[in-house]
């Protein structure tokens, strides 16, 4: 049976649904936020964002793009414990899950093997084969962009450490922005003949899917090769943040 409280976010977040997924809106997001702060709940903030969703959506039309997004609303609260965690879907094909559930980085490492394998429905075969797309400007120029991908960037939430809904989405948009700096596919594209060759591993580029893991406490980065590769690095002074980022091969 609910309680009034748990009857008043339900009621919030119908009221405030994003019409194409119809999970909560930023009003209901930012109310939970606010609930999990007041009440001194420890949790876990982890943004959610498509990476290279315009050309898809360019090239393949509004109709799959709205699947596309609708398909990472639906993995994404798959992994989610409903009776702990609160997912919300900002606006676009940005995401946010406010995780409770300790296992949250198995939860999150779920949803970005499970969008991988199912997104690869939504490509044509050439673009299977060079792994990314093409498009084309109002001058002729072509341009490649890897194939559509799913970022996590996550911050782990204490009791005291911020003292809004805003701080909360500040930190959490900057550990999305970490993460979506790592490069998808690791290619350099030829516009003049459309061919793809894969760069050397001296360019810098990592091999995806990894996490990156900030500690608040660390002066020291470490690789440690896995499922997905860990990396720990200084964090900033304000928060301790976790970012992962998936960009699985399709």
């Amino acid at each position: 049976m609910l309680t009034s409280l748990e009857r008043e976010f339900s009621n919030l977040a119908a009221r405030y649904a994003n019409p194409l997924t119809q999970l909560p809106g930023n009003v209901p997001i930012n109310e939970h936020i606010e609930y999990l702060l007041q009440n001194q709940v420890a949790f876990c903030v982890c943004y959610g964002d498509l990476d290279h969703f315009k050309p898809f959506n360019d090239i393949y039309g509004f109709h799959k793009g709205d699947e596309i997004i609708q398909l990472a609303a639906k993995v994404i609260a798959g992994f989610c414990d409903p009776t702990q965690d609160f997912i919300g879907h900002i606006g676009g094909d940005d995401f946010i899950i406010l995780f409770q559930s300790h296992d949250w980085e198995t939860r999150c490492q779920s949803i970005l093997k499970l969008f991988g394998e199912c997104a690869s429905g939504f490509f044509s075969v050439e673009d299977h084969e060079r792994n990314g797309c093409v498009t084309e400007d109002r001058h002729g120029r072509k341009a490649f962009h890897p194939l559509t991908s799913l970022s996590l960037g996550a911050v782990r939430v204490e009791p005291g450490m911020f003292a809004s809904p805003y701080e909360v989405s500040f930190a959490a948009t900057d550990a999305k922005k970490q993460a979506k700096k790592f490069p998808a596919i690791p290619s350099s594209w030829n516009a003049a003949n459309g061919t793809r060759r894969p760069r050397a591993a001296q360019d810098g580029h990592r091999a995806p899917p990894y996490i990156v893991i900030t500690s608040a406490n660390s002066n020291t980065q470490h690789k440690t090769p896995a499922l997905m590769t860990v990396c720990v690095i200084p964090a900033t002074e304000t928060s301790s943040c976790v970012w992962l980022n998936a960009h699985m091969p399709l």
